[in-house]
């Protein structure tokens, strides 16, 4: 069945502009920037164990209850179970069936960066360049912003704890939510820590 990739981009936007700025004694420069925004990384929310016993695990999409009679909750409540697909953008929108693959993405990322360049002549033929660069100025200016995510792959925590199983009463789906329910449980999405920080760098370019 055609499905989204793992490795599909989703939607992109680019702008960038450069303003001059005038230096006296004859020297150049310029302030540009640069922003990228895109859709997150395309995830699915999976079964832990080997729901349909073909021996690999983390392969199995998840059902998606859309109400308590559909599924067994263990370690916890439906009600917990409820609030958390209620939010995720990979289940809020599939209750009650076995979505298609890759349904969900991770937040969108907005990135911002800075450079102010300064030419300097250094002869007839020779030109020099030295810049000043802020990767991620989003998070220089607010803490909060320019952060980055991406989903949770081979954790219990795609779907709390789901063992796969089926209740032999009920013949209902088993789901255990002791992940959910911790108080320790951070969602879906890991913050890309690397990549969410912001940095700055001095560059030299000499040019002939």
């Amino acid at each position: 069945t055609l499905a989204t990739s793992n490795y599909q981009t989703g939607n992109r936007v680019n702008l960038t502009g450069s303003v001059p700025i005038p230096l006296p004694k004859g020297l150049t420069s310029t302030a540009s920037f640069f922003y990228n925004g895109q859709t997150g990384q395309p995830y699915s929310l999976v079964f832990n164990g080997d729901a349909n016993g073909d021996t690999t695990t983390f392969n199995d999409i998840a059902f998606i209850p859309s109400s308590a009679s559909q599924v067994v909750v263990t370690n916890g409540t439906y009600a917990q179970l409820d609030a958390y697909l209620s939010s995720d953008p990979a289940a809020k929108n599939n209750r009650g069936v076995v979505p298609n693959r890759n349904t969900g993405t991770s937040p969108w990322t907005n990135d911002l960066d800075f450079r102010y360049a300064v030419n300097v002549s250094a002869g007839k033929r020779a030109k020099v360049e030295v810049t000043f660069d802020i990767l991620n100025m989003l998070n220089l200016l607010n803490k909060n912003w320019g952060w980055g995510y991406f989903p949770n792959f081979y954790s219990p925590q795609t779907l709390g704890t789901v063992s796969g199983e089926v209740d032999k009463a009920t013949g209902l789906p088993v789901i255990n939510v002791a992940t959910i329910a911790s108080p320790n449980f951070l969602g879906t999405f890991t913050r890309d820590d690397l990549r969410s920080r912001w940095s700055a760098q001095w560059g030299l370019r000499l040019r002939f």
